[in-house]
């Protein structure tokens, strides 16, 4: 009896122990594509961000910005009350979270983290000049956050008194980390917000998403961009319904170039989706066009409106320029600055709160490009006096 029981007992157990193995092999394989699956669809409309999402760490990888197929920078961001993990990579910098003390020197980065309702994270910024946010400018006189200057003269004395837990910033540069060598020497980790370099107004908004992560906010973050996207397709929907596209001219010369948005860039592509016919449109390139005076008055003297215009009269437009007085939007008096929330001394809320809501700009493009007779409830523009 025993020589037919050991052979039984023996298959059981091989069966029990198959069972368990494949049962094992399919939870891990389960709980990796659960992993990917959530990684890949963080982030649906930037290119420049890859998500690897574990428990109790997230592997951040910035693309190169200059050439979005490489792999640029890597972020370990470590949650409370785990280990550094064992991993086949070694990650440019580590960041423990959650994220208590950190500078933030760029203005849409002030922004995000105000969506996320986090300023108390900050403990420094570039100048008060730069910044619209009233809490921040209030902590600033209080002695609250400190300044530690300029992207091109920075105080690293500053910054190191601060003692954050990490820098964020603006990149210009593939070689930003060895332009930053002194910074991240002396300890600090550097993570680099490329939202300005996006070609999308809603990639551009999904950065929050990033900012999400790095302040252990990534649900709120994800319920903020849904709200905001589905608002952005709303405005497109109601600009689509209009039956005339207004033309739209851009801005106005600097050193005697005009510097216009490309027709790849997310400025021509709010327009289009704000309902407006912009002639450079079919210049496909990203990033901006620069032509002259001539140029651009042989082919738009005749545009309906004029947006973003760094006057606040007509006085002082036609003072700085004659010319101005030729095209046609001048004369017609429909001609707006984005200068509405802005301080006396040149900090505005479009480059801080704007460039996160891409759809409240649209609903300010809209009411623009419709008939101007809404400009009262304009959140960034207004009509030149």
């Amino acid at each position: 009896m025993l020589y037919f029981r050991f052979p039984l007992f023996l298959s059981l157990f091989l069966i029990i122990t198959l069972f368990a193995c494949k049962d094992t092999k399919e939870s891990k394989s389960i709980q990796s594509y659960e992993n990917k699956l959530k990684s890949s669809e963080y982030f649906k409309y930037t290119k420049l961000i890859k998500l690897q999402q574990y428990k109790g760490y997230q592997i951040l990888t910035l693309m190169n910005p200059w050439n979005p197929e490489l792999e640029w920078i890597t972020y370990l961001l470590l949650e409370e009350n785990y280990q550094q993990p064992q991993l086949n990579i070694k990650p440019n910098f580590t960041v423990q979270l959650p994220l208590t003390r950190t500078v933030v020197t760029m203005a849409s980065g002030l922004g995000f983290i105000d969506q996320l309702q986090s300023l108390e994270c900050i403990v420094g910024v570039s100048k008060k000049e730069f910044v619209y946010n009233p809490l921040i400018r209030k902590s600033i006189d209080d002695g609250l956050i400190s300044q530690v200057g300029s992207f091109e003269q920075q105080s690293i004395e500053n910054l190191l008194m601060t003692k954050p837990q990490l820098l964020i910033q603006s990149a210009y540069s593939a070689d930003q980390l060895s332009l930053d060598k002194f910074i991240i020497n002396a300890g600090i980790p550097v993570i680099y917000n490329c939202d300005w370099i996006e070609e999308n107004p809603l990639a551009r908004a999904e950065w929050i998403k990033f900012f999400g992560l790095l302040l252990s906010k990534a649900t709120q973050a994800e319920a903020i961009f849904d709200s905001i996207e589905v608002n952005y397709h709303k405005q497109c929907r109601i600009a689509e319904s209009k039956n005339h596209r207004i033309t739209v001219l851009v801005g106005t010369p600097y050193k005697d170039i005009w510097y216009l948005p490309a027709g790849g860039s997310y400025k021509a592509q709010m327009i289009k989706d704000a309902g407006g016919h912009y002639a450079w449109k079919d210049h496909y390139q990203s990033g901006s066009l620069a032509l002259s005076f001539e140029e651009v008055y042989a082919k738009q003297h005749q545009a309906e409106v004029w947006i973003e215009v760094p006057f606040e009269t007509f006085n002082l437009m036609q003072s700085e320029n004659s010319n101005y007085e030729l095209f046609d939007s001048f004369k017609n008096k429909r001609v707006y600055n984005n200068r509405k929330q802005m301080h006396a001394d040149g900090a505005n809320n479009y480059w801080e709160r704007g460039v996160c809501r891409p759809d409240e700009i649209l609903a300010d493009y809209i009411k623009i490009f419709n008939d101007g007779s809404d400009i009262d409830s304009l959140l960034y523009y207004k009509r030149l006096k």
